[in-house]
C-alpha cells in the first residue's frame, strides 16, 4: 500500500474491498492477453524470451483468477468475485454471498465490465486454453444480455416498467 503511515484500505481506492477489479485488472488482462495472442498464434517476434513469456502468461491468469476464477477449489481467489449470477451481470464492488447489506453494491461501468470477460476469452485463446476462453465468452456473454436488459432502455421498454420482470418471468 503506498500509504506512508500505514496500512489503509482506501488508499489504492478500495483495491483491499475488491474494488473495481474487473475494470481494472480488465485492462491488464487484455494488455498482457493481446501480447501473448501476437506472439503465441500469430508468431510475431516482441523479443520476449520464452521464460519472460511463461510470467506474463502468469501474471495474466493471477489477474484473471482474481476476477473471474471458475474453481471453487481454489484456495487464494474466491468464484467470479464480481459477477451475480442472477442478474448476469456484474458489481463494481464484488459481489457478497454472505447476505448481509452492502451499499456500495453497483455497476460503475458495463462496458468495462464486458471488456474484462473478454480479456479473459482472449487470454484463453492467446494460451490455447479452451476452458478459459470459453469462460470468458459465456460471462461476455451473460453480460451483454445483462445491460441490453436494465441499462439500455429504449422507446419500447419506456412504455413498461416492469420490463427485466416480464422478460424474467416470460414463459415462450
Amino acid at each position: 500500500c503506498d500509504n506512508p503511515q500505514g496500512w489503509n484500505a482506501f488508499a489504492n481506492y478500495g483495491n483491499a474491498f475488491y474494488n473495481d477489479h474487473h475494470f481494472q485488472y480488465g485492462y491488464a488482462v487484455k494488455s498482457f492477453a493481446w501480447a501473448l495472442y501476437l506472439v503465441n498464434v500469430k508468431g510475431f517476434d516482441l523479443g520476449f524470451s520464452h521464460d519472460q513469456v511463461q510470467n506474463i502468461t502468469k501474471m495474466a491468469t493471477l489477474f484473471a483468477r482474481d476476477y473471474a476464477n471458475p474453481s471453487k477449489e481454489d484456495t487464494f481467489f474466491t468464484t467470479l468475485r464480481h459477477k451475480d449470477m442472477f442478474d448476469g451481470h456484474s458489481w463494481a464492488e464484488g459481489y457478497d454471498y454472505s447476505g448481509r447489506i452492502l451499499t456500495w453494491v453497483n455497476q460503475q461501468s458495463s462496458g468495462e465490465a464486458l471488456n474484462s470477460y473478454q480479456a479473459v476469452y482472449l487470454l484463453g485463446k492467446a494460451t490455447n486454453n479452451k476452458a478459459m476462453s470459453d469462460w470468458g465468452r459465456i460471462h461476455a456473454a451473460s453480460e451483454l444480455l445483462a445491460i441490453q436488459t436494465y441499462q439500455q432502455l429504449s422507446n419500447d421498454t419506456a412504455a413498461d416498467s416492469n420490463v427485466p420482470y416480464s422478460l424474467m418471468t416470460k414463459t415462450t
